[in-house]
């Protein structure tokens, strides 16, 4: 699992200068809320989904999910290569990057460096969070959303995730190794 150290109830509380509420752009929100609602399916079916990345061109109505290796700083580097490549080819809209990772609770992400620095990473602090991520990729910026994985409030075996509210941000950098997958914006020549 990934480290994701932003859980979804202290996402407003902690919004760093160039993250916004904004909404998901219209044209992409369906999309991303059927595949929210599949990893939930997963989750709840006992299923744990790997970290997969949705690859999307919406004037073609193509989509494509491809499994990404996350096992390493090098294996994630190259999953990234290869969903840039891929959404080079299909001349993509936007990239839904899913995962399972480890966040905090929204009382403890004020002390995410002392965390870090003490335990080395929120997967081994005592305060993680068991969570579902969520990053959708435009052309117009980045979301970021979480859900906290936790037992279905009617079936005791059941686990689950519940919304996910998306942050939004304009630009790409310094996000990790999983973003900026989208190819250059095509241009047209008259």
């Amino acid at each position: 699992m990934v480290d994701n150290p932003l859980p979804q109830e202290s996402a407003t509380a902690m919004l760093p200068e160039k993250l916004s509420l904004r909404p998901l752009p219209e044209d992409v929100a369906a999309l991303v809320a059927t595949i929210v609602e599949k990893a939930r399916e997963d989750v709840e079916r006992g299923q744990s989904p790997g970290t997969l990345a949705v690859v999307a061109n919406l004037s073609s109505h193509e989509t494509l999910g491809i499994s990404m290796d996350s096992s390493s700083t090098e294996a994630s580097e190259r999953s990234a290569r290869h969903v840039r490549q891929v959404a080079a080819m299909m001349e993509a809209d936007f990239v839904v990057v899913v995962s399972r990772s480890w966040g905090l609770p929204a009382n403890k992400v004020h002390q995410y460096g002392a965390i870090m620095e003490r335990y080395g990473s929120v997967a081994e602090s005592p305060y993680r969070v068991d969570q579902m991520a969520f990053a959708v990729e435009t052309f117009d910026g980045v979301w970021l959303g979480t859900a906290p994985i936790v037992k279905h409030s009617r079936k005791r075996t059941v686990r689950t995730f519940g919304e996910v509210r998306f942050i939004g941000r304009d630009h790409t950098e310094a996000l990790g190794t999983l973003t900026a997958l989208l190819p250059s914006r095509r241009t047209t020549q008259h």
